[in-house]
């Protein structure tokens, strides 16, 4: 009878990980994109994940990171990288490669950009302060161009 109750058990407690495991969800709902930061233009396509970061359960408030890629027009990517040209470019850039863990759903521009070793991407392009897009909590991050008229832009909270 105990072995019936700990297989029961187990077999709920296994249940219930699997049950929660976390997908990250990409959308592409540019009414919902341009909710969530500042974006002035109307994009072709957009692609991009809202997920918290770091402590996601107990008590206390939980960082959020967005990652998006949108694809835009010519006139408009023209008009964003003049907007950036005064900016400072950060080159060569390392991050925690948690950060960008699920690349999957990247365009091959955004992946052709990104290089992992030793546990950090390396952002093997120029990139920018996101602050043009920075909206609400999402003040912290950067953006780059591809050469597929896309934009990645990568916000979070502090």
């Amino acid at each position: 009878m105990k072995t019936i109750i700990y297989i029961a058990a187990l077999s709920c407690f296994f249940l219930f990980v699997s049950c929660n495991e976390k997908q990250t969800e990409v959308n592409s709902d540019v009414a919902l994109l341009k909710k969530m930061i500042k974006l002035d233009m109307n994009p072709l396509s957009v692609k991009f994940t809202y997920k918290p970061v770091g402590r996601e359960t107990g008590i206390g408030p939980a960082d959020y990171s967005l990652t998006a890629i949108v694809q835009l027009s010519v006139n408009d990517l023209i008009r964003l990288q003049k907007y950036h040209q005064q900016s400072i470019t950060i080159v060569n850039e390392q991050y925690s490669s948690d950060i960008f863990a699920d690349v999957d759903w990247y365009t091959p521009a955004v992946q052709q950009s990104f290089s992992k070793q030793n546990g950090y991407v390396t952002i093997n392009t120029a990139t920018y302060p996101a602050d043009y897009f920075s909206k609400g909590s999402l003040i912290n991050g950067f953006c780059f161009f591809t050469k597929n008229n896309e934009v990645f832009i990568y916000l979070h909270t502090t």
